[in-house]
């Protein structure tokens, strides 16, 4: 084992002589899988994972509403989507306050709450239509 292959396991990729990043898909490059990878990687099977449950679980409990509630087909075609657009707009809501979260965590030093955004209603300043 030369002395190239022996400190080449937990480097990252990052050229010997000149210490200096290398391009994306040069020559020579190596990823180095970390444990933040691995969690990455289980958090969003596991993300996919729930989303499927959580559309078969609707997809499931259609025959009860139908029968319950006296929908036809094309009702129950409605509370599918219903149902997907309120999961997406609840997705889109996650993700800004975790953005939102993660902005006001990493300026302060400590997890406190940002001021709302400039178009949030009743926030001063803004212009009245």
């Amino acid at each position: 084992m030369g002395n190239s292959e022996a400190g080449s396991a937990g480097r990252s990729a990052v050229d010997a002589q000149s210490r200096e990043p290398k391009a994306v898909g040069e020559a020579g490059t190596e990823f180095v899988w970390t444990r933040i990878h691995t969690i990455t990687l289980v958090v969003l099977c596991l993300a996919a994972f729930l989303d499927a449950i959580d559309i078969t679980v609707v997809n499931v409990a259609l025959p009860n509403i139908k029968e319950r509630l006296g929908f036809s087909e094309s009702s129950l075609a409605w509370v599918v989507n219903a149902y997907l657009i309120l999961f997406g707009g609840f997705l889109l809501l996650g993700g800004r306050v975790g953005t939102w979260w993660a902005a006001a965590r990493s300026s302060s030093g400590v997890c406190l709450p940002s001021p709302p955004p400039r178009w949030a209603p009743g926030r001063r300043g803004t212009p009245q239509r």
